[in-house]
C-alpha cells in the first residue's frame, strides 16, 4: 500500500545529533543561498518534497559534528532543533494529488471488477437473446467458480478501499479536538469495525448516565468509560461509516440472488448420445402386410388428436411453443408444415429439440356441378360433373347426415405415390346449409427434407424409418376419410362422417379453399400426433442428443442497479476523502512510525515499568490518567525558517499552542519534522 509516511523516513542514513546547534552559517538549513541545486520535485508516491540532497546533509553533519565537541559558551544548552534528515516539505496540492491518485486507482479496480462480472454474466447467459446459452454440468461449475471469485474480489476490494480511506481520514479526525487516550486508540484502530462500533457507543450523548446509573452491570465494561470529549456528532459519523461498510458488502452478497441458474426451459443441451425418432415406415408397430385397414383407422385417430395442436404462421412462435412441451403446426400460404422432434430416449417428453427434418401437406380440390336432383343422394349416389358440365357421372356416397360433411377416401393409388383422392360431400339441412356441395380433392404429403449430416452411420433401414415410406405418406394424406372398415361392398374406399363442433367440421357452407385447408390441416395433424406418441426407433451414438441443461437467467435491471450503487458508494467515500482528509499530514500504517508518534506519551511511564502493560493499564496509569491528547504540531524556529514539529499535544500542558489550536484548521504548507 502506498503511503505518505516518507516525510518521516530519513533521506540519508547518517542523522545529526539531537542536540546539534542550528545556525545560519554556510551549509546549514537556514542558509537558502548556500544550496547547490534547486529544490527536488515532489515524490509521486507521497506528495511531499525532500528538503536536502545527501551531499548537503553530509556537509551539514560534519559542520555540526565539529561544533558539537567545541567548548563554546552555551553548548551545554539543550537544542530543540530537529535532525535535518527528518525535515520534509508538505504541500496541500501534492497531497491532494496523492489522495486522488490512490483513491481513483481503487475506484478503477472496483469499476473493472464490475465490468468483468457483467461481461461474465452476459457471456454465460448468451449475447443473443433469441438463442440463449445452455450450460452443462462442467460449464455450470466453471461459471459458479468464476462469479464466486469475482464477487469475493469485489467485496474484498470494497472492504480494502473503505479501510484505506478510513485509515487516511483518521488523522484529520485526530487533529480536530482533544480526546481521551481510549478514544484516541479507538480512532487509530478505525480499520476494525468493532472499534468503530465501540467509538459510536461511547460517543452517544448521555451514554455514561445510562451505562453507569441505570444499568450497574455495565460498569464492568472498561471501554464504556472512554468518552469525555464532549462531541455530539461522532456517533453519527461512526454509524454512517458502519452502514456504508455493511451496505457495500450486503450489495455484493445480494448480487447472486439475481442470476439464478435454473434447468433450461427454452432448449436442451446437445451432447453425444442416443436419439429417439419416429418410425415412419408404418402407422402400427405390428402392421400386417396383408391388410392396411387397421393402419387406416390408427391414422384417423392420430389426425383427430393432432387437430387440437395449435397452429401458427410464425416459425419463431412454434419454436417457443416446442420448448413448452407442445407440438405445433406451421401454416403457409397453401400448405401446412410440421418439424419433427429429436428426443432423448430416457426422457422423451422433457428433453427434446426440433430437428432439421420437416414435412408439408397440401390439397387441391375441384367443386362438382350438380345435375338432376341438385346433388341429393339418391340410391347411394350423387349425379354430378367434375369438369363444369362436360361429362356427367354417378358418384357413390356411402352415407350422409343432414348439415354434416362426409369424407370418402380412395384406398388405391390414383394421384401419386404420396397422394390420396377424397370425395367431400356436404348435405343440406334447409337451415344454415341451404344447398348440397361436393368436391373432388387430391391430398398430398411431401417428401421429408432435412440436413444430410444430422445423423451419421445410418443404415438404409434406419433411413427408411426416418424419412418415411410412400405408403405411410399416402395413408396420412387420406387420414380424414379413413374409418378402418369397408362397407356396402366398396373395398376401394372408406368413408367417415363427423358430428359438429370439431375443428374440421364447420357448420357453414363449404367452398374449395375451405375444404383444401381442412384436409391438409388434418393430414399434418396426424403426422404431428404420430411424432408425439407413435412408434419410435433409437439411433445410437449420435451427436446432438438433447439433455436437460442449465440456463442462466439474469435480472439485468436489479444487477445493474446494485453495481451502480456499489460504485456510487465508493465514489462518495472518495469524495469525502478528498474533501476532508487533506487537512494534515497523513501517516502510513507502519507500526514503527506510529510508535515514534506515540513515544512522547508512553515514555512518561518509562521503559522499565511499562513494556508489559496492556492498553487498558496504560490508559489508567497514574501518569496518564485523565489525560486528553490530540494529533497536531508545534512551531519551532530554525534560523531564519519556521519549522513545524509533528507531535502529540496534551491538553492543559501545551499552553503556548492553545490559541493556535483553539480551532481546528488545515495544516498549512511548509516544513515539518
Amino acid at each position: 500500500m502506498e503511503s505518505q509516511s516518507s516525510i518521516f523516513q530519513n533521506s540519508e542514513s547518517t542523522a545529526l545529533a539531537d542536540g546539534a546547534s542550528m545556525t545560519t552559517s554556510k551549509g546549514t538549513l537556514g542558509d537558502h543561498s548556500s544550496m547547490p541545486s534547486p529544490e527536488p520535485a515532489p515524490d509521486q508516491n507521497t506528495g511531499h518534497t525532500p528538503l536536502l540532497e545527501a551531499e548537503q546533509v553530509e556537509e551539514t553533519h560534519n559542520d555540526n559534528h565539529t561544533r558539537e565537541h567545541s567548548n563554546q559558551p552555551g553548548d551545554d544548552k539543550k537544542s530543540i532543533a530537529p535532525s535535518l534528515s527528518s525535515i520534509k516539505s508538505y504541500n496541500h496540492r501534492d497531497s491532494r494529488k496523492f489522495l486522488l491518485w490512490t483513491g481513483f486507482n481503487r475506484l478503477c479496480v472496483t469499476l473493472l471488477l464490475c465490468l468483468i462480472l457483467a461481461l461474465t454474466l452476459r457471456a454465460y447467459e448468451g449475447f443473443d437473446e433469441k438463442h440463449p446459452r445452455i450450460l452443462g454440468k462442467g460449464e455450470t461449475k466453471t461459471f459458479n467458480a468464476l462469479v464466486l471469485g469475482l464477487s469475493l474480489a469485489l467485496g474484498l476490494n470494497l472492504a480494502s478501499s473503505l479501510k484505506h480511506y478510513g485509515l487516511i481520514l483518521r488523522w484529520t479526525i485526530l487533529t480536530r479536538r482533544y480526546v481521551t487516550l481510549q478514544v484516541f486508540d479507538l480512532i487509530l484502530g478505525c480499520e476494525n469495525l468493532t472499534n468503530v462500533l465501540k467509538l459510536m457507543i461511547v460517543s452517544i450523548p448521555g451514554i455514561e448516565r445510562v451505562a453507569f446509573d441505570k444499568v450497574p452491570l455495565l460498569k464492568d465494561i472498561a471501554w464504556l468509560k472512554a468518552r469525555r470529549d464532549g462531541s455530539r456528532y461522532t456517533w453519527v459519523i461512526c454509524l454512517l461509516w458502519i452502514l456504508i461498510n455493511i451496505g457495500a458488502q450486503t450489495l455484493v452478497a445480494t448480487l447472486s440472488i439475481f442470476w439464478p441458474v435454473n434447468p433450461s426451459e427454452i432448449m436442451p443441451l446437445l451432447v453425444r448420445g442416443d436419439i429417439s425418432v419416429s418410425d415412419l415406415r408404418a402407422w402400427q408397430v405390428d402392421a400386417s402386410n396383408h391388410s392396411t385397414a387397421p393402419q387406416l383407422s390408427v391414422a384417423n385417430a392420430y389426425g383427430i388428436a393432432g387437430s387440437q395442436y395449435p397452429t401458427y404462421s410464425d416459425q419463431s412462435a412454434i419454436d417457443e411453443l416446442y420448448m413448452q412441451g407442445s407440438n405445433a403446426v406451421l401454416r403457409g400460404d397453401d400448405y401446412y408444415q410440421y418439424t419433427f422432434l429429436n428426443r432423448n430416449p430416457d426422457s422423451m417428453h422433457s428433453d427434446y429439440i426440433a430437428s432439421s427434418r420437416g414435412v408439408r401437406s397440401s390439397a387441391a380440390c375441384t367443386q362438382f356441378t350438380f345435375g338432376e336432383g341438385s346433388g341429393d343422394r339418391l340410391n347411394g349416389s350423387v349425379y354430378a360433373s367434375s369438369d363444369g358440365g362436360h361429362s356427367w357421372d354417378y358418384y357413390p356416397i356411402l352415407h350422409s347426415i343432414k348439415g354434416q360433411i362426409t369424407w370418402t377416401a380412395i384406398v388405391d393409388e390414383t394421384c401419386g405415390d404420396r397422394c390420396t383422392t377424397l370425395y367431400v360431400y356436404q348435405r343440406a339441412d334447409n337451415y344454415t346449409i341451404v344447398h348440397n356441395s361436393m368436391f373432388l380433392c387430391n391430398s398430398t404429403v411431401s417428401d421429408i427434407t432435412g440436413k444430410d449430416d444430422e445423423f451419421t452411420g445410418l443404415k438404409d433401414e434406419k433411413k427408411a424409418s426416418i424419412y418415411s415410406a410412400d405408403k405411410f405418406a399416402q395413408i396420412a394424406a387420406g387420414a380424414i376419410g379413413w374409418s378402418g372398415y369397408y362397407e356396402d361392398g366398396f373395398y376401394d374406399r372408406q368413408s367417415k362422417a363427423y358430428l359438429s363442433g370439431l375443428p374440421f367440421t364447420p357448420y357453414e357452407i363449404l367452398n374449395t379453399t375451405g375444404v383444401q385447408d381442412i384436409i391438409s390441416r388434418f393430414t399434418i395433424g396426424a403426422i404431428a400426433a404420430f411424432d408425439d406418441h407413435g412408434p419410435r426407433i433409437i439411433l445410437k451414438d449420435q451427436q446432438g442428443s438433447p439433455l436437460q441443461g442449465q440456463q442462466l437467467q439474469v435480472d439485468w435491471l436489479r444487477v445493474l442497479i446494485i453495481l451502480m450503487w456499489i460504485c456510487l458508494l465508493q465514489s462518495l467515500a472518495l469524495v469525502v476523502l478528498l474533501a476532508c482528509a487533506n487537512k494534515s499530514i497523513m501517516r502510513d500504517e507502519s507500526f514503527f512510525s506510529l510508535a515514534m508518534l506515540l513515544s512522547p506519551i508512553v515514555n512518561r511511564i518509562g521503559r522499565e515499568s511499562g513494556m508489559n502493560l496492556s492498553g487498558e493499564e496504560i490508559y489508567n496509569h497514574p501518569k496518564l490518567w485523565n489525560q486528553k491528547i490530540k494529533y497536531h504540531y508545534r512551531k519551532i524556529k530554525d534560523g531564519s525558517r519556521k519549522i513545524k514539529k509533528v507531535d502529540i499535544l496534551v491538553e492543559d500542558e501545551d499552553w503556548s499552542e492553545k490559541d493556535m489550536l483553539k480551532r481546528s484548521h488545515p495544516w498549512g504548507d511548509g516544513l515539518f519534522c
